[in-house]
This record gives C-alpha cells, sequence and structure tokens, in this order.
C-alpha cells in the first residue's frame, strides 16, 4: 500500500453501553484512534425500506491492517459517523472498511 493514497483521515470509536438508574441504556462512544485511509468507493443509492423509500448512503476505506478492529467499532469521516459493516483483509499489511451511514 503506498502511502500518497492515504489521503483521508477517519476516526475509530468504541461504545460503551451503560445502564441509568431509571433502566434505560445508552452508549458513549470514545475515540480509540485517528488513521489515514484511501476512500476506494462513496456510493449512494435509494433503498426501499418497510417505511418508504430511504437514501443509503455506504463507503469503503482502505486503511493498513489494525489489529483488534471489529464490527463493533464504527468511524468517523468528515463528522459524519458511519457504521461498520464488513472488514477484508488483504493480505497481511491492508484491511477493507465497507461502511454505511448512521442515522
Amino acid at each position: 500500500m503506498r502511502a500518497g493514497l492515504l489521503s483521508h483521515t477517519i476516526t475509530l470509536q468504541h461504545g460503551t453501553e451503560t445502564v441509568s438508574a431509571a433502566g434505560t441504556v445508552t452508549t458513549a462512544w470514545t475515540d480509540f484512534a485517528t488513521i489515514r485511509a484511501e476512500l476506494v468507493t462513496h456510493s449512494i443509492a435509494d433503498a426501499a425500506m418497510a417505511y418508504g423509500e430511504a437514501v443509503k448512503a455506504s463507503l469503503v476505506f482502505r486503511i493498513r491492517h489494525f489489529h483488534g478492529l471489529t464490527t463493533d467499532n464504527r468511524l468517523v469521516y468528515r463528522g459524519q459517523a458511519f457504521g461498520i459493516t464488513n472488514l477484508v483483509e488483504l493480505g497481511r499489511r491492508a484491511m477493507e472498511l465497507h461502511c454505511e451511514v448512521l442515522k
């Protein structure tokens, strides 16, 4: 992977669930890494949902291998949070993150 292609900055976050005194569960997201990434694909599509049509945005980022990253984590790109839907390892040194926008 060439360093010149890693032209975007993303922040990886880990969620921690807490239960309040009233019994409601909330998730607090904390940053655990800010890394460089290559934006491979950015697509926007209309999707048929149960409540009607919705716009679905998905991104694919290529990063250097990051140990411990799972689909339970999320990433922030340009102030927007994206859920990681799939991780694809590309050899020993790189991986792709398939993401969808979180509402």
